[in-house]
């Protein structure tokens, strides 16, 4: 009876699905549709704390598929790791119990946050909406950050000193910072080269350092 007198006034109806099985959902859900009240649903799990085992954050993916509402997660773990998760995975609302602090008398403690968690679950939902509103082009970054490439790349060098009209091959070469030298991947196309002139393990190898092919 509260719940029809509730959909007569056509505002925003926020459903805990808690203790109801599929019918009991699909079946309050189409009701609420049909009063063209606006829905939100949200994943619960009525126990008082609730374990992580029984949290449920994979019916938050099979709310939006069967019914393509905003969902959200009801929590009463205690924890802000099931809410943290169900952002993650796409809730569009979180609901949970807030107390003063967990030394509090009272049965829903046990099953509430403190305001230090609030605030850190926040911050959390906050950095979640940051980086999945902001996309990143990998070859962007890449030619963005070439100078840090070059810093931590790696190119040719000699393990030891070198005379002139040595012969190189693998057992004498290495791989050293900065990669401004000789690409370590072109290791292949060097082996069997001669030096020009004598060449320090000190720097990295040059192409002046060989005789030409």
């Amino acid at each position: 009876l509260l719940f029809t007198e509730l959909l007569k006034t056509n505002k925003p109806v926020l459903l805990s699905t808690g203790m109801s099985n599929w019918k009991e959902i699909c079946d309050t859900v189409q009701k609420v549709q049909n009063a063209n009240s606006p829905l939100a649903i949200f994943q619960c799990t009525s126990k008082y704390p609730t374990e992580f085992k029984d949290v449920g954050v994979n019916v938050i993916s099979e709310l939006k598929k069967k019914f393509f509402i905003p969902v959200g997660l009801s929590d009463h773990s205690g924890s802000i790791f099931p809410s943290l998760n169900a952002i993650a995975q796409g809730a569009n609302i979180i609901e949970l119990h807030v107390c003063l602090h967990k030394r509090m008398f009272g049965p829903d403690t046990s099953s509430s946050i403190d305001f230090n968690e609030l605030k850190l679950l926040s911050e959390g939902r906050d950095a979640f909406h940051i980086m999945n509103s902001n996309t990143v082009n990998k070859d962007a970054v890449s030619k963005e950050m070439q100078s840090m490439r070059n810093l931590f790349n790696k190119s040719l060098a000699l393990l030891s000193d070198k005379k002139a009209s040595t012969i190189l091959d693998a057992s004498m070469l290495t791989a050293k910072k900065p990669g401004t030298g000789i690409p370590v991947s072109e290791l292949s196309n060097y082996i069997g080269r001669v030096l020009r002139k004598d060449v320090s393990a000190n720097r990295l190898l040059r192409e002046g350092d060989l005789i030409d092919e």
